[in-house]
């Protein structure tokens, strides 16, 4: 899991947490504000969980790249 951008969610109930992780390496990811000049670049995130099913669903924007 090199230089990875990670999207971790957990919830209970109607209750929810929703973060932008990154990680440099194999350690633990870390929030993006940890590292300089990091952001969380989520624009929206919600989660509930229902009859033991988790459900977390989150937007952000995102870069696109033109290929020749």
């Amino acid at each position: 899991m090199d230089c990875t951008d990670v999207i971790i969610g957990s919830a209970r109930g109607k209750l929810s947490r929703v973060g932008d992780y990154y990680t440099r390496d194999r350690s633990s990811p870390r929030s993006d504000a940890f590292y300089g000049g990091g952001k969380n670049s989520l624009t929206a995130a919600i989660g509930q969980e229902e009859n033991g099913v988790t459900t977390i669903l989150f937007r952000r924007k995102l870069k696109g790249c033109v290929t020749k």
